[in-house]
């Protein structure tokens, strides 16, 4: 029997369609949030209907990127491909993300209860088709070269942000209709030349289970990544300012975003070297010990850590897709990934929910439940169990 097997060496020009596939979908969710604001006014909803809506759309994805990714899964084992699953998802999400402006521009208020119809399903529609996508990594790459590919699509992602106040003054600046129309069409031809540069996968003759403690771990990690991260990013400025306040908040943080890009790539080519997860546990250690060393009083030591910090959060972030992709049997990467998605979209819901207004809250509480999730994400990985080995040909 064969199952999937990943290819022997990278594919870059597949892997560099992909990263730029990775940026479209991150650009689009900034041009979305940018958006919203505007859009929620002319309907006349209030502005605190914009972070209902985000947790809704969350909670959705908890669900859809594990179903998306199995999906894909069989589809691989029934056709040989994944891309029916990837391009239902990417048509349907560029056709929506047309309709939303278009029908805000044509009612406005009128159609109100229509276009928040509109607008999770379209986050349903993004969903569906990025656990997919992502496990085509899986393809295009040897297990101990994930970690240098994905890091290519984290770099993608970075760059994205980087970018991001000049997206939200560019691009909105050409009118949303116009904005969403490019967008979308620059989705679907991306969309279209990965799949025709995607070679054909193994044959996948039988499917095994990945068992439920790996898929576990994998999801508790993408949890407790998602609080850490989303905490040490949070309380960056809120410590270095608190002693320097001359410091420009946005400059700081725009300095952080900046090293994580930069960081991106050198610290996959380390991970390719060392090993997937030694860096990522690495990666969680040192950035528990930087955000906690923020509490000290001491305004160069905080400016040290600011600047450390993000070479071992891109560790982690680097790390997360391999460690999904590599603690599943090949044939079920998809699950794999839709795991450590629905992880971090549970992170995202519980965050909103359990602290709403953490700028209410002390940094140095907040430090304290980030090292914690981080601590409980270094269990999640060195618990996490390999995989069976890959199936072989009987003779």
């Amino acid at each position: 029997m064969t199952s999937a097997a990943p290819a022997p060496t990278i594919l870059w020009r597949q892997v560099i369609t992909l990263a730029t596939v990775q940026a479209i979908i991150s650009l689009m969710w900034v041009i979305y949030g940018a958006y919203m604001p505007d859009l929620f006014a002319q309907m006349g909803l209030p502005g605190e209907a914009i972070a209902l809506l985000f947790m809704v759309e969350s909670g959705i994805a908890i669900a859809v990127y594990p179903i998306a990714g199995s999906l894909s899964d069989r589809s691989l084992h029934w056709l040989g491909t994944r891309f029916p699953i990837i391009s239902s998802g990417v048509v349907a999400a560029a056709t929506l993300f047309i309709l939303i402006p278009a029908l805000a521009i044509a009612g406005g208020a009128a159609f109100r209860w229509t276009i928040i119809f509109l607008l999770v399903a379209w986050a349903i529609a993004m969903t569906l088709f990025h656990s997919p996508i992502v496990s085509l990594l899986f393809i295009y790459s040897s297990v101990p070269q994930l970690p240098l590919v994905a890091s290519c699509l984290i770099f993608a992602q970075q760059l994205v942000g980087l970018a991001k106040p000049l997206v939200e003054r560019g691009l909105l600046a050409l009118g949303p209709l116009v904005t969403f129309w490019v967008a979308s069409m620059v989705l679907l031809g991306a969309a279209f030349v990965l799949r025709r540069i995607t070679p054909p996968a193994a044959p996948v003759v039988q499917m095994r289970s990945p068992g439920w403690r790996p898929l576990t771990f994998i999801g508790l990690a993408g949890l407790t990544i998602g609080w850490g991260t989303r905490l040490v990013m949070g309380n960056i400025p809120k410590f270095v300012l608190s002693l320097q306040p001359d410091f420009n908040g946005d400059r700081l943080m725009f300095f952080v975003a900046l090293g994580l890009a930069a960081a991106t790539l050198p610290a996959g080519w380390l991970a390719r070297k060392i090993g997937n997860r030694p860096i990522l546990i690495l990666g969680l250690a040192t950035t528990i010990a930087f955000s906690l060393l923020l509490m000290v009083p001491s305004s160069g030591l905080r400016l040290l850590c600011a600047g450390l910090l993000p070479l071992s959060l891109s560790s982690i972030f680097n790390g997360a897709f391999p460690f999904a992709l590599t603690h599943v049997p090949g044939e079920r990467a998809g699950l794999g990934i839709g795991m450590y998605l629905a992880g971090t979209a549970a992170a995202a819901v519980s965050f909103g929910w359990i602290i709403p207004t953490p700028e209410a809250l002390a940094p140095e509480f907040l430090a304290i439940v980030g090292a914690i999730a981080l601590g409980l994400c270094i269990g999640c990985v060195v618990l996490t169990p390999d995989p069976p080995p890959p199936l072989v040909d009987a003779k």
